[in-house]
């Protein structure tokens, strides 16, 4: 699933990262290892308003 892209510009370059398949398992080993488990940072719900 694909979401947020703001311009057609940002979707094609979505979609072109796309065509060049999954990343590396290492790399992906590294970014899970980043990952945020703070449901107040990970659902926009739950993000404070700008105005």
């Amino acid at each position: 699933m694909l979401t947020g892209a703001q311009s057609q510009t940002e979707l094609s370059d979505a979609l072109a990262a796309l065509a060049l398949g999954p990343l590396p398992a290492d790399l992906m080993a590294r970014l899970d290892g980043c990952g945020l488990t703070d449901d107040a940072l990970l659902n926009p719900a739950r993000w404070p308003s700008l105005s």
